[in-house]
């Protein structure tokens, strides 16, 4: 298995062969054994965690091998690690911040001994109230269990508005904008529902001047956006949350 990881790839670019890739570490994306070969190897690491660290809970998930550790304290105060990674630590517990340190200098020794090697750059400290950012998501911590925060885009909506912004620039007729929107602006607020809030109601009037570009305001934004309902940043996001909540539910 080792021997077929590390020989050649070979990619064909446009009908001709490219030049052959030759790897030198970690598993290869695509391969039916990588996730079979990672889970065998990460199997140990939970229960030498949770020996090693009173009251801690460790846990796998196949997402570029990330390691998660929960810390929980007997009032119930808890505080994440990724071991993909820690920015500056707020203020915890002592006993948490004792259990936290143990589990990762086990988790250390554990990566040291199998041969892994952790990205310290992304690894982070989640706790209860303080503000998470994974994979392009920021979301806020809260203690209260019936209020609920949805995630963020890490970068707000600006970057969104500032494509449709460009979009009003584009010269031709309505239709070329309108597909142009549903290529470059719709997939922006629509990437990552239903796990992300819904954009703001004024991007959807600031959309609907850039596809138009026009000094006419007799439009009717209602039927206007009735015959485009999907480019809607708001309506359209709710229909397509609709359509993903089952599949998202199920996974």
């Amino acid at each position: 298995m080792r021997t077929a990881w590390q020989g050649p790839r070979l990619c064909h670019v446009m009908g001709d062969l490219a030049e052959p890739i030759h790897p030198q570490r970690g598993l290869p994306p695509g391969c039916p054994g990588s996730p079979t070969t990672l889970s065998a190897v990460l199997a140990p690491w939970n229960g030498l965690v949770a020996k090693c660290a009173h009251g801690v809970e460790a846990w796998a998930f196949m997402d570029r091998s990330l390691k998660c550790i929960s810390v929980v304290t007997q009032i119930g105060e808890g505080a994440g690690a990724e071991s993909a990674a820690l920015q500056p630590e707020p203020p915890i517990d002592g006993a948490v911040s004792t259990a936290l340190a143990a589990a990762l200098e086990t988790t250390a020794r554990f990566d040291a001994a199998v041969g892994l090697q952790e990205n310290m750059k992304k690894r982070q400290l989640w706790t209860k109230d303080g503000v998470v950012e994974h994979l392009g998501l920021k979301l806020q911590g809260n203690h209260a269990p019936l209020q609920v925060v949805l995630p963020q885009p890490r970068d707000g909506w600006d970057p969104c508005l500032q494509v449709i912004r460009r979009l009003a620039l584009l010269p031709g007729a309505m239709q070329t904008r309108e597909r142009l929107a549903q290529i470059f602006v719709r997939p922006r607020f629509l990437w990552a529902a239903p796990l992300v809030e819904p954009p703001p109601a004024t991007m959807a009037r600031a959309l609907q001047r850039a596809v138009l570009a026009s000094a006419v305001s007799w439009w009717c934004a209602g039927r206007w956006w009735c015959e485009r309902v999907e480019l809607h940043p708001v309506l359209g996001t709710a229909l397509h949350a609709l359509c993903a909540a089952r599949r998202v539910a199920n996974s």
